[in-house]
């Protein structure tokens, strides 16, 4: 497989953003900016993808009413997200206080998960059984399998 190649795949197939840069990188550098340059590409489609189906299920779920409640709908930390990355981006902060917001945004992702994790049922989880890992690894195929095919490097 070429840099190109491994970069498109590794931006692709990767979900991670650490780790589809560390795997492509360790490639080779223009495998890791190709990389980079795709996953960038699927992080910006996230804000279109959510707007879309936050318009969708709340017309699905208000009917023809006129009811429009995207608003409730619409998960907001995506535009959020987008708008400190635009404002990170044209240097609005000076780079201690982007530093210091960094190390915070860290320390809150950190919080996050701790709250996720405290708050899982194992008990619940041990009662669905494999089916859940079962299907998040053919998922994890399919993406990385269609991600070669449609660069031709695993012919149909």
């Amino acid at each position: 497989m070429n840099d190109a190649t491994f970069g498109t795949w590794a931006g692709t197939a990767i979900n991670d953003t650490s780790s589809v840069l560390a795997a492509a990188y360790s490639y080779a550098p223009v495998a890791g900016q190709i990389a980079t340059i795709v996953k960038l590409v699927r992080v910006l489609a996230i804000l279109p993808i959510a707007a879309g189906a936050a318009l969708y299920m709340s017309q699905r779920t208000h009917g023809a009413q006129g009811r429009f409640d995207f608003v409730k709908t619409m998960p907001w930390f995506i535009v959020f997200f987008v708008i400190a990355a635009a404002v990170a981006s044209v240097g609005v902060l000076p780079a201690s206080a982007t530093g210091t917001l960094a190390t915070a945004g860290r320390y809150i992702m950190i919080v996050a998960f701790a709250g996720v994790g405290f708050g899982s049922d194992f008990e619940k989880l041990r009662s669905v059984g494999v089916t859940p890992l079962v299907l998040g690894a053919l998922v994890w195929a399919l993406v990385a399998l269609s991600s070669l095919l449609i660069q031709g490097v695993v012919p149909l």
